[in-house]
């Protein structure tokens, strides 16, 4: 999977209420930071938990990389992102 294809596929997740997909993006020990304000939860599992509330609301998320920064098997992708009701 390519950098910019992580938050297509986050979309499309969010859109078929997929939350083992959702979970499927994150590393074992990545970070999340569900939103503005709210504590960073760990692990694929806490992240899981956290995205919960994202599936309880009908909503779709609509993305576009603009820009990718990769080296190695790092990569920084800055994304334009709107959630929608």
């Amino acid at each position: 999977m390519t950098p910019e294809v992580v938050h297509e596929r986050f979309a499309q997740h969010l859109k078929d209420r997929d939350l083992d997909g959702l979970g499927s993006l994150f590393d074992g020990d990545a970070m999340f930071v569900p939103g503005p304000g709210q504590e960073p939860v760990y692990g694929r599992e806490g992240i899981k938990e956290a995205l919960k509330s994202y599936l309880a609301s009908p909503s779709a998320m609509e993305v576009g990389a603009r820009s990718v920064h990769q080296n190695g098997d790092l990569a920084m992708v800055q994304v334009s992102w709107r959630i929608t009701e």
